[in-house]
C-alpha cells in the first residue's frame, strides 16, 4: 500500500493580487542578477519552481482548508518565493536551502517585502535520512543535487521536525521525485500534504496516509488477504462463530459491514496468518527486528556496524508525540451503542477483546512512563450501570496493577484509557514482551513507521489520535476512597484461551466519563477459545520478532516453547546448557535445574504449571534441538527416553498459576513441577499395549497416545458448574473457601488414582510406558489433532492437572521429602467438579453458520 493519497486539485487560473505580482516581477529580475553574478561559478540545481502556479495551488489548499494545520515548510527553498507566498495566505512559513547566497537572497526578499517568513542554510534530508536516499539506489558522491547528505541538518537550528509540519513544498530534480515523496512519507506526520512541481506535468498534491484501520482493512482487500462480508451477521455469537470457522481454514480477514442493530462495522482475523501478519508491517519489519535486537545485546552494531548504522535513528524518530487533535476526537457515543460481542453463549455479557488499555504512572506521568496492556473489558451485564460503568479484568502483578497501586499510594484517581482500533502496532504493542526500556509507544510507531500521535487533554489521560474507538474513565474508588482498594463488581463469565470459561470474580470498575469514535471508525475483535486461535498467531509473531531475547534474559537457555497447544501458559518446554563438571562420566540433569527456576521466575513464564527442561545435549545440534523444541512430539520423546522418575521430579507445591486456570486449589493457586532430561537415552518407549493388562474397576479403554504415552478411562467424576465454582472460591485476593460439597469428590477422585496406581504391578504391560493418563474419553485423547499430531492429548493433560494434587505414580515413594516412582508417572487429567465448563457453541447458530456457508451462501468458499 503506498503511503502517500494522490489528491486532485482543481486550480482555476485566477488573476494574481497586486502584492503577489509585485513579488513575482521583483524575484524575476533577482534571480536574473542572481545568475549573472554566479556564472562562474553556479548554484548547484537551483531551477526557479513556476511561481505562478505553485501560489494558485497554494491558494486553492488554503481555501479549501485541505492542510491539518497552518504550519508550511518548503525543502530546497531557493530564493524564497514560494515560501513567502505560503506566508501571504496564512501560513506559519519556513524554507531550508542548502546554498548560503540563496538563503541570504530570500531574507532579502522577505525583508524587502515586509513577509514574514524564516530561512535557514542546510540539507533538508532529517537525521536517519540516508537510508532512504540508499533504498533509492541514489549516488551520494553526485555534487549536483539539493539532496547532498554531507552538510548539517537544518532542523537542529530550526527545533522542528519534518513531522511538525502540515504542508511541504518541493520541486524534485529529474530522477529525484521518488526519493523526494519516500523522505516525507518516512518523515512526514500522518495526514500532512506535499505539493510538488514537476515541469510541464504541473503540480502534484499528496496526503501521508492516516494510520487508520479502514485504511489497512482496503489494504488487505486490494492484496486478497479480505473478505467483506455484506449480510447480515449479529454480534452476539455469530460474528464469533463465523471467525472461528475462517481462522481454523486458513481463511482471510473478515469484514462485517452489516451488523446487526448497530451502526458500526467489525473486522477480525487480522492476524490469522504469520504471513498477514507480516504483510501488515511489510515496510518496517525487518528494522524493528533490528532495534530488538539492539536493546537486547548492543554488541550487535559492533559486530555488523553497516546492517545497523540507522537503527538508532529508527527508534528515535519513532518516540510518541502529543497533538492538540486528531480524527478519533470527531465523534461522542455511548457504551450501548458499541458492537456488543459476545462470543460465546455462557459469557457474562459483552466484552472488548482487543483492547488496548492506557495508563500512567501517577508518580511521573507523561507518555514514555505509560503503559499499553491487553486485559479484557467488559462493557455490560452483570451489576454494571448501563453506559457509565464497565469491569476491568487484570492483576496486580501487571503494569497497570503496579500504576494503580502508586496512585493508591498517592491518593490519586487512577485514571484509564481504553482504545480500540486504529493501526494494527498498537494491538500488537498492547500484548509484546518487549525488552527493557522499550516503551509499547515506541515499539508501536516503529512497526507503524511513524511516530504514535496522542492526544493531549486537559483533563484526564491522553487519548491515541488515530484510534477507532477511545473509552475514557476512571477507577471507581471502595469505601475509603482513592487511598483504598476499589470498587469491585462481578465480572465475567468469559470464553478464554485455555477452551473452558473463567468464571465470575469481582475485579475493579471503570466510571466511564467518554467515549469518543472517529468517523469511519470499524470495531476490530478477535475470538478466544481452545486453542488454535488468532491468539496462536499472536504468539508465532512475537517469537518471530523477539527470537533474541530468550538467550539474553536467561542465560543458557537456548529457547522456550509455551506450548499453544496445551493453553500456552499450563505447559512450558525449555532447552537448556549443562556446564556443571563437564569431566563427570555421569550425565544428569544439574545447571538445567537452575535455569529451570529462572524460567519460572520471569514475567508470564511464571504461571506456567508443567516445565520440561532438557539439555541440549541430548542432540546432535542446536539447530535440531531447537527444532523439537518447537514440534513439540520428538521434544517430549526426546525427555521420556532420559527423564528418570525417581530422580527428575521436582515440585513447587502452593504456589501461583494462572487466574485463568481452575485446575488449581483455588483461584491463582496451584502447583507446578519441573521434570528435567539430560545425558543419553535410557528407556525404551513402548508403542503397543500388548495382551495381559489387569486394571481395577471403573478403568479400561486404553489407548497409545504417541510412543511412550498411554491413555485410559477412569472413573467418571462430577461435572463442573458455573454456581458451584461460585459457592466456594473466594475473593479476588485468591483465597478459598473449601465447600462441603466439594470435599467427597476430591476425596473420590485421589482415592481412585490411589486405588489403580497401587494395584498395578510393575509386570504389567502398561509399566512398559512411562507415562499413563486418566482420562474421560480415551478415544478423544489419542485422535491424533492439531499441528503436532497430538493437540487433545496437550489439551486434555495439562488443562485439567494440578501437579501436586494430580500426579501419581507406580511404586511411588518419599525420600528426604523429595517424591519419585519407580514405574511410571500417572496423570489425573480428568473433569473435576471444581474445574470450569468447557466451551460449547450454541447449537441454533452452529445451524445457521453452516447454512450461510452452504452453495449460494453469504459465507460460501469462506470455510
Amino acid at each position: 500500500m503506498s503511503r502517500l493519497i494522490e489528491i486532485d486539485l482543481d486550480v482555476p487560473a485566477t488573476p494574481l493580487p497586486r502584492r503577489v505580482k509585485d513579488l513575482l516581477d521583483d524575484a524575476d529580475d533577482r534571480i536574473e542578477r542572481f545568475h549573472h553574478r554566479r556564472r562562474d561559478n553556479p548554484a548547484p540545481a537551483f531551477v526557479p519552481s513556476d511561481f505562478v502556479e505553485s501560489y494558485r495551488a497554494l491558494s486553492k489548499v488554503a481555501e479549501l482548508s485541505l492542510a491539518p494545520g497552518g504550519r508550511f515548510l518548503e525543502w530546497g527553498s531557493g530564493i524564497g518565493v514560494v515560501t513567502l507566498q505560503a506566508s501571504l495566505l496564512g501560513f506559519d512559513a519556513i524554507g531550508i536551502e542548502i546554498e548560503e547566497d540563496l538563503v541570504d537572497e530570500a531574507n532579502s526578499l522577505s525583508e524587502d517585502h515586509g513577509i514574514e517568513a524564516e530561512f535557514l542554510c542546510g540539507s533538508f534530508v532529517p537525521d536517519g535520512g540516508d537510508d532512504v536516499l540508499e533504498a533509492n539506489a541514489y549516488n551520494l558522491s553526485r555534487t549536483i543535487t539539493w539532496l547532498r547528505n554531507d552538510v548539517a541538518s537544518a532542523y537542529d537550528d530550526l527545533g522542528l521536525e519534518p513531522d511538525d509540519f502540515d504542508l511541504i513544498f518541493a520541486y524534485p530534480w529529474p530522477g529525484e521525485e521518488d526519493t523526494v515523496f519516500d523522505l516525507f512519507a518516512e518523515f512526514a506526520s500522518v495526514g500532512a500534504l506535499l505539493m510538488t512541481h514537476h515541469g510541464e506535468e504541473g503540480m502534484r498534491l499528496q496526503r501521508k496516509r492516516r494510520m487508520s484501520l479502514r485504511s489497512t482493512l482496503l489494504d488487505l482487500e486490494r492484496h486478497g488477504h479480505l473478505r467483506r462480508i455484506d449480510a447480515p451477521v449479529d454480534a452476539y455469537l455469530e460474528a464469533a462463530a463465523i471467525h472461528r470457522r475462517v481462522f481454523a481454514a486458513g481463511g482471510p480477514a473478515l469484514w462485517f459491514t452489516n451488523v446487526t442493530g448497530c451502526r458500526f462495522s467489525m473486522a477480525s482475523n487480522l492476524f490469522g496468518t504469520l504471513e498477514r501478519s507480516k504483510f501488515l508491517f511489510r515496510h518496517t519489519y525487518e528494522s524493528v527486528q533490528r532495534l530488538i535486537d539492539l536493546k537486547v545485546d548492543p554488541t550487535r552494531a559492533l559486530k555488523s556496524p553497516l546492517k545497523y548504522a540507522t537503527t538508532p535513528f529508527a527508534a528515535l524518530r519513532m518516540l510518541p508525540k502529543s497533538v492538540r487533535s486528531g480524527p478519533v476526537m470527531a465523534c461522542e457515543t455511548t457504551i450501548s451503542s458499541l458492537p456488543n460481542l459476545v462470543s460465546w453463549p455462557r459469557d457474562g455479557g459483552p466484552f472488548v477483546t482487543l483492547p488496548q488499555v492506557y495508563t500512567e504512572d501517577p508518580h511521573a506521568p507523561g507518555l514514555m512512563k505509560s503503559n499499553l496492556g491487553m486485559y479484557r473489558i467488559q462493557l455490560a451485564g452483570n451489576e454494571y450501570e448501563r453506559d457509565s460503568e464497565i469491569g476491568l479484568h487484570y492483576q496486580l502483578h501487571r503494569s497497570i496493577g503496579v500504576h494503580q497501586a502508586e496512585a493508591r499510594r498517592l491518593g490519586k484517581p487512577f485514571r484509564v484509557n481504553t482504545f480500540v482500533g486504529g493501526h494494527p502496532a498498537m494491538t500488537l504493542a498492547a500484548v509484546m514482551p518487549l525488552p527493557e526500556g522499550m516503551s509499547e509507544l515506541t515499539f508501536a510507531g516503529a512497526l507503524a513507521g511513524r511516530r504514535i500521535r496522542m492526544v493531549k487533554r486537559r483533563e484526564g489521560l491522553p487519548v491515541y489520535a488515530d484510534a477507532d474507538f477511545a473509552i475514557c474513565g476512571t477507577v471507581v474508588p471502595g469505601e475509603n476512597g482513592a487511598g483504598g482498594l476499589p470498587r469491585m463488581k462481578p465480572e465475567g463469565p468469559f470464553g478464554d484461551h485455555l477452551g473452558y470459561y473463567s468464571l465470575q470474580h469481582p475485579f475493579p470498575v471503570l466510571r466511564v466519563e467518554r467515549v469518543y469514535h472517529r468517523r469511519d471508525a470499524v470495531w476490530p475483535f478477535t475470538v478466544v477459545g481452545r486453542p488454535p486461535q488468532e491468539d496462536t498467531a499472536f504468539g508465532e509473531l512475537i517469537h518471530d520478532l523477539t527470537g533474541p531475547v530468550i538467550p539474553t534474559v536467561l542465560p543458557g537457555v537456548l529457547g522456550v516453547n509455551a506450548v499453544d497447544a496445551a493453553g500456552v501458559h499450563p505447559l512450558l518446554l525449555a532447552v537448556g546448557s549443562e556446564r556443571y563438571m563437564p569431566f563427570n562420566g555421569e550425565s544428569r540433569p544439574q545447571e538445567i535445574l537452575t535455569q529451570a527456576s529462572a524460567i519460572l521466575g520471569q514475567g508470564q513464564l511464571s504461571l506456567a504449571k508443567f516445565l520440561f527442561i532438557a539439555d541440549a545435549g541430548c542432540w546432535q545440534s542446536r539447530q535440531e534441538a531447537t527444532h523439537d523444541l518447537h514440534a513439540v512430539r520428538p521434544f517430549l520423546e526426546a525427555v521420556l527416553r532420559r527423564a528418570d522418575w525417581t530422580r527428575d521430579l521436582h515440585f513447587h507445591t502452593r504456589t501461583t498459576i494462572d487466574t485463568l486456570d481452575y485446575s488449581g486449589d483455588s483461584l491463582n493457586a496451584g502447583s507446578k513441577v519441573i521434570i528435567a532430561a539430560a545425558g543419553p537415552p535410557k528407556f525404551e518407549l513402548a508403542t503397543e499395549i500388548g495382551n495381559g493388562v489387569s486394571l481395577p474397576d471403573g478403568y479400561g479403554d486404553a489407548r497409545v497416545v504417541m510412543p511412550g504415552v498411554v491413555v485410559l478411562r477412569g472413573p467418571k467424576l462430577p461435572a463442573p458448574s458455573f454456581d458451584y465454582d461460585a459457592a466456594w472460591r473466594g475473593d479476588v485476593s485468591g483465597e478459598a473457601v473449601e465447600a462441603e460439597g466439594l470435599a467427597k469428590p476430591q476425596a473420590a477422585a485421589e482415592h481412585d488414582m490411589e486405588r489403580f496406581v497401587k494395584g498395578l504391578p510393575l509386570s504389567d504391560p502398561l509399566c512398559r510406558f512411562r507415562l499413563i493418563i486418566v482420562a474421560d474419553d480415551p478415544d478423544f485423547v489419542a485422535a491424533a489433532s492439531g499441528r503436532e499430531g497430538i493437540g487433545n492429548f496437550l489439551w486434555t493433560t495439562f488443562t485439567r492437572a494440578n501437579p501436586a494434587a494430580d500426579l501419581y505414580g507406580v511404586a511411588a515413594f518419599t525420600d528426604r521429602k523429595h517424591w519419585g516412582c519407580r514405574g511410571p508417572l500417572v496423570i489425573d487429567a480428568r473433569i473435576k467438579p471444581h474445574h470450569a465448563p468447557v466451551l460449547e457453541e450454541d447449537p441454533q447458530v452452529t445451524s445457521k453458520i453452516e447454512a450461510m456457508a452452504a452453495q449460494g451462501g453469504p459465507l460460501h468458499g469462506l470455510f
